[in-house]
């Protein structure tokens, strides 16, 4: 199974609009990850963080209610079945957690 997790980047102005940012196998890992990358509240000039500066969640806001989507193992659309696959171009939360400031 696999999960993706989705959080909105606080400089846009639709915070309504969450994007995907990686993948991993458990919603454990993610949480760990979230975690890990939290630290308490500061501000940097008009923004207000909650994760590490320079890390890749530096400019995500924390989740309010659903911040990880399920993928389902099969997908049945109409009557056509497709296999659970990494959307293009998602990295996988290990790689994820070595990149940047996004």
């Amino acid at each position: 199974m696999m999960f993706i997790l989705v959080m909105n980047d606080m400089r846009y102005a639709n915070i309504e609009t969450l994007s995907e940012l990686c993948w991993a196998s458990s919603v454990e890992e993610i949480d760990a990850f979230l975690a890990s990358e939290t630290v308490e509240g500061y501000r940097d000039e008009r923004w207000g963080k909650s994760y590490r500066k320079g890390g890749p969640l530096e400019w995500k806001n924390q989740p309010y209610d659903t911040y990880v989507v399920r993928v389902p193992e099969t997908i049945n659309w109409h009557g056509i079945q497709y296999s659970n696959s990494v959307p293009n171009g998602l990295p996988s939360l290990e790689l994820f957690r070595t990149m940047g400031a996004q």
